[in-house]
């Protein structure tokens, strides 16, 4: 499979947070090391990423047109969906189809998202079912090329503006010609769960912007780069509604900065289950110069305690001085140390 990007996480996000990131190797100039960049986060509907003024949305880089038959939505999953019986016999026909999703979930779609479908077995899959919310179960029987991802998929499409503003719930059988079909479905434990994701076709889920600048105050209200903030921590407080932090996106501007410790003690002081938290760089700030060099706490604890966290138009890099001109260790000229 071809992808124009590897995707992974940092060893030292790893402890402390779920995050999801599309790394870009970046040279520096005045380092030797080369850091990770996260990858502009344009929205999977086609809207600008970051650079102007429409926020970043969902954690998905921008696709081309989907190209496959739409799914129709249904009332909501009541229960499980049945396993299959095996079809067929002979060689490996006791074995269960490989299969899972090409598609990042919980993003918000606003528009339309191609949903593909990853299924293998030795003897050759026969077909790929797919339902929305228990609609109509649609058939592809071939896959096809995928060019947001360059991969062969048995391909559907989300279209946002046939269900309200919310959650919903997509499901996929993956039938072989000869074997046991594999149902994804259920919450995303493993790779056999359910899509999740959010629709926004309305404009009706909040998606807040706040601001952290060097120059900021941690008095302010965040909500501009005239009223910015001085840390991602007052930032994030001050764009929750109530403890929920749910497609909220910080803009940071250039500097090294630290994902801060968001626990409460022993518990996570803020939460998003359903859409990513956006951390990215501000308008007019360069990517290159606005540094994630690292996560408060120790290497086993602390940290940000949220689900989703989807660092876009950022360079993520524990050597400062890569990035950051005048910048000595986790200092710089743009921020006097690395903040939180």
């Amino acid at each position: 499979m071809k992808r124009t990007s590897t995707r992974g996480p940092v060893p030292w996000l790893l402890p402390s947070l779920a995050i999801a990131l599309s790394f870009s190797l970046a040279a520096c100039e005045d380092d030797a090391s080369t850091p990770v960049s996260a990858d502009a986060g344009a929205r999977a509907d086609g809207a600008p990423p970051a650079d102007g003024a429409a926020p970043v949305d969902s954690g998905a880089d921008a696709a081309p047109a989907p190209t496959g038959p739409t799914l129709m939505p249904g009332p909501g999953f009541s229960g499980p969906t049945p396993e299959p019986p095996p079809v067929g016999s002979g060689t490996a026909s006791d074995r269960r189809a490989i299969a899972h999703w090409d598609v990042v979930p919980y993003q918000t779609v606003s528009d339309r998202l191609s949903i593909g479908v990853l299924a293998y077995h030795f003897n050759g899959i026969d077909r790929v079912e797919i339902s929305l919310g228990d609609g109509p179960w649609v058939v592809i029987d071939e896959p096809t090329l995928n060019p947001a991802t360059g991969a062969e998929e048995y391909q559907a499409t989300l279209d946002a503006s046939l269900v309200p503003d919310g959650d919903v719930e997509i499901r996929a059988i993956a039938y072989p010609i000869a074997g046991v079909p594999r149902v994804l479905q259920g919450a995303p434990s493993d790779e056999d769960s359910s899509l999740l994701l959010s629709t926004n076709s309305g404009g009706t889920l909040a998606s807040d912007v706040r601001y952290a600048l060097a120059a900021g105050d941690d008095a302010n209200d965040c909500t501009s780069a005239d009223s910015a903030c001085q840390t991602i921590a007052r930032a994030i407080e001050s764009g929750s509604r109530g403890v929920a932090v749910d497609g909220l996106e910080i803009r940071l501007g250039e500097g090294a900065w630290v994902l801060p410790s968001l626990a409460d003690g022993f518990e996570a002081a803020f939460t998003n289950e359903h859409r990513w938290l956006t951390i990215t760089s501000a308008p007019g700030a360069s990517p290159d110069r606005v540094v994630v060099a690292g996560v408060e706490g120790p290497d086993d604890g602390a940290g940000m305690w949220l689900k989703l966290v989807h660092l876009a138009n950022v360079t993520v890099s524990e050597a400062a001085t890569c990035c950051v001109p005048g910048s000595t260790g986790t200092t710089s000229a743009a921020a006097p140390a690395a903040r939180s």
